[in-house]
């Protein structure tokens, strides 16, 4: 949650941080065990091809 705080797109863009994955926690499921990431296209693409 500390991240969202500091600026729109997290404390990545406050500090100029270009990712190439990120993740998400707790915060997206509002206390429940929920996760989620994502990242730069050439990498999403091997974690889960087009088709």
């Amino acid at each position: 949650m500390t991240g969202f705080r500091v600026a729109l797109k997290g404390a990545q863009d406050y500090f100029g941080v270009k990712p190439d994955l990120t993740t998400l926690g707790k915060v997206i499921g509002g206390g429940l065990p929920v996760g989620a990431y994502g990242g730069r296209k050439d990498l999403m693409l091997q974690i889960s091809p087009v088709g």
